[in-house]
């Protein structure tokens, strides 16, 4: 069966057998498939991470559809895209920042010589110490974030109601972060150095 998207938002919300059905047709559509897969290989995914964003996007799509999130101002393949697009944005952000913190952090090799593991070592404690400065929850919501976790995960990790509030609360401790660190003159040196 075809669905069109008014019948796939009704078989969804259903209670039946219809949303397996509904699902199995959108998961073999391929122009859907191939869009998400485009976008994603084209922006340096393979195709597995593709076919993860897709079954993710798809997943996500529907919560929305059955939470009353989907509000129908675009069809469902656009919305399904979207969602995707922001997904895979949001893998490689997180990716970034796990490299730019190792390699600010990098753990010396046996190759480094003495002085170079004893400048490794205080970086990573003028970093400690630096969040050492702010409260359990902002220490949780900065690391999680330096460690690419999406929004929603760091609102779900510290029981924040939604993203939105995760994100009003990782600029309010970064913020709090700042103005701590520059009641630290030599702290904020050695940070600015790293």
């Amino acid at each position: 069966m075809r669905y069109t998207d008014e019948s796939f938002i009704a078989a969804i919300q259903s209670e039946e057998q219809a949303p397996k059905q509904a699902l199995a047709g959108l998961y073999e559509n391929e122009a859907w498939r191939n869009a998400v897969f485009r976008l994603v290989q084209d922006n340096g995914g393979s195709r597995e991470d593709a076919e993860d964003v897709f079954q993710e996007g798809l997943r996500r799509m529907i919560v929305n559809i059955r939470s009353g999130l989907f509000e129908g101002r675009s069809s469902l393949k656009t919305y399904h895209y979207r969602i995707c697009r922001n997904l895979w944005v949001s893998q490689l952000r997180r990716d970034n920042r796990r490299q730019e913190l190792q390699q600010a952090l990098q753990v010396p090799d046996e190759e480094l010589d003495s002085a170079e593991a004893l400048i490794q070592k205080e970086r990573k404690e003028h970093l400690a110490k630096a969040l050492q400065l702010l409260g359990n929850n902002c220490r949780q919501v900065l690391v999680m974030w330096t460690r690419g976790y999406a929004m929603q995960e760091i609102a779900e990790a510290a029981g924040y109601k939604n993203s939105n509030v995760a994100k009003k609360r990782k600029r309010i401790c970064l913020t709090k972060l700042i103005a701590r660190v520059r009641e630290q003159p030599q702290l904020m040196k050695i940070l600015l150095e790293l």
